[in-house]
């Protein structure tokens, strides 16, 4: 059996992931590399009406992917050659009985744990924090514990085939990638993980996963001082993603601003202290292994710790400014923080919702505080605009100093009760936002449309044939 020095593992279709994973691999300097599609069913797949869309849907991606393979002279793995081994033990996952959500993230097939990766892609499907078990189909659990068994399975079936020295795949965190993860270091494999940057002419590649905050950390001071760019140059680019944001400009295309008035914020008593607080989507972070909170595993922990530390003290003015975003989210989600949150009246806090007209960043400004859990980019943007910021999660730029990041009870309390905080230097909001302006690596070979769709080598990459696009965007 021949060994490759490199194989991409995917089991994801969602653009341009399988693109960026072809990048990656072609470009890779090695003659003597591979690719792998396991063709496992894939709950994280886009959900088609139709079965026969995605049987001959994924057959035509197939048959353009070997086209493309075969022209730069990249080996192509049948995961068909895989099948020699004993894989009817999965009929036994079936109908697997849970106390809780959280009880998923603990399931193990033998020492892999399979369950922490089907939570990940189980919140990101229901848009929830803790979708209820009696929500979630049988059928759609079962498939994901079974097709991510079959995917570790699959993996260490090719590590032991094929040798490699380095696999590449995507993301790491839903359920199928995590469970390549899983398998690469279980064998001890070099592991390299794709995704999206910041903007669509880019991609992240690196031996961490993009959830992972200690990876931010040490390339954003690596990235400041290692460019050649001037000081100068680096502050202009910097500022520029700055500034971008405070236009609407996200990368990730919402209009995180829709129902915002300029300079519109709530009536605030200039004699008290007006500390807010910035939520971002708790499933977004929810289930990512690589994450180590200092004092509260989760948002909704600090949040409720705040309310209860900052309800009496007269002095102050507490405003919790729930993100945008929420209002895409599961109505479990939105009622957690606009009904559940605040149950009774709280004189001293004020509550400004997801359909809120007002407008964060002129909040930022008329506020002498700024509390964010994780890495809510608006914490350092609070620093940009010369407010002192508060980090309470794992955070990406604890590095570059632009932020507070207090690790214990006792240091938070402090800071929260200190009269006349200073805010962090503003140049130390730089290296982060230069960093995202710059970091990733450029496409060469795929042609980005958009931030969900392009061309590689004149292929697009799509499960429906082209008349069935054509009906879908006359009734959209």
């Amino acid at each position: 059996m021949e060994k490759y020095k490199i194989i991409a593992i995917e089991n994801f279709l969602w653009s341009p992931h399988i693109e960026t994973s072809l990048e990656y691999l072609i470009n890779y300097k090695s003659d003597n590399k591979a690719f792998c599609f396991l063709n496992i069913p894939n709950p994280d797949n886009p959900d088609l009406p139709n079965n026969r869309f995605k049987i001959f849907g994924i057959k035509r991606i197939l048959n353009q992917i070997k086209n493309i393979l075969k022209k730069h002279n990249v080996a192509f793995i049948e995961p068909s050659t895989l099948n020699d081994f004993d894989d009817l033990k999965i009929r036994k996952f079936k109908n697997i009985r849970f106390s809780s959500f959280h009880d998923i993230s603990k399931y193990y097939y033998k020492n892999a744990n399979i369950g922490f990766g089907v939570a990940s892609s189980l919140v990101d499907k229901y848009k929830q924090l803790e979708p209820n078990l009696k929500q979630i189909k049988k059928t759609l659990l079962n498939d994901y514990i079974n097709s991510s068994v079959k995917v570790f399975l699959y993996t260490n079936r090719i590590i032991s085939l094929f040798n490699p020295n380095t696999i590449i795949t995507f993301n790491g965190r839903f359920a199928h990638a995590a469970a390549i993860k899983i398998s690469c270091k279980q064998n001890k494999v070099k592991t390299i993980f794709h995704e999206r940057s910041d903007y669509k002419e880019r991609y992240f590649a690196y031996s961490k996963p993009p959830h992972d905050m200690s990876w931010w950390r040490t390339e954003i001071i690596k990235n400041w001082n290692n460019r050649k760019d001037s000081i100068s140059k680096k502050t202009k680019i910097a500022t520029r993603w700055f500034q971008k944001r405070q236009r609407n400009l996200f990368s990730d295309g919402l209009n995180h601003r829709q129902y915002q008035i300029k300079n519109n914020i709530p009536l605030l008593d200039k004699k008290k202290k007006i500390i807010s607080f910035f939520s971002h989507s708790d499933e977004e972070y929810a289930y990512c292994s690589e994450l180590k909170h200092p004092i509260f595993s989760s948002q909704r922990k600090a949040i409720l710790w705040l309310i209860v530390f900052l309800k009496n003290k007269k002095d102050t003015t507490f405003v919790i400014r729930i993100h945008p975003n929420l209002r895409n989210k599961h109505k479990n989600d939105f009622n957690w923080w606009h009904k559940t949150l605040v149950k009774n009246k709280i004189n001293n806090i004020i509550l400004i919702g997801s359909y809120s007209k007002v407008d964060s960043y002129q909040l930022v400004k008329n506020s002498d505080l700024v509390v964010c859990f994780c890495s809510a980019s608006i914490g350092i943007e609070a620093t940009y605009l010369g407010v002192p910021s508060i980090i309470l999660g794992d955070s990406q730029y604890k590095s570059s100093n632009s932020a507070y990041h207090p690790q214990n009870i006792n240091d938070l309390k402090k800071l929260l009760n200190a009269k006349n905080l200073s805010a962090k230097p503003k140049k130390n909001s730089y290296p982060f936002a230069y960093f995202r302006e710059t970091y990733g690596h450029k496409y060469k070979i795929y042609k980005p449309i958009n931030n969900y769709e392009g061309t590689f080598e004149g292929y697009k990459f799509s499960y429906y044939p082209n008349f069935i696009k054509f009906i879908k965007n006359i009734y959209k």
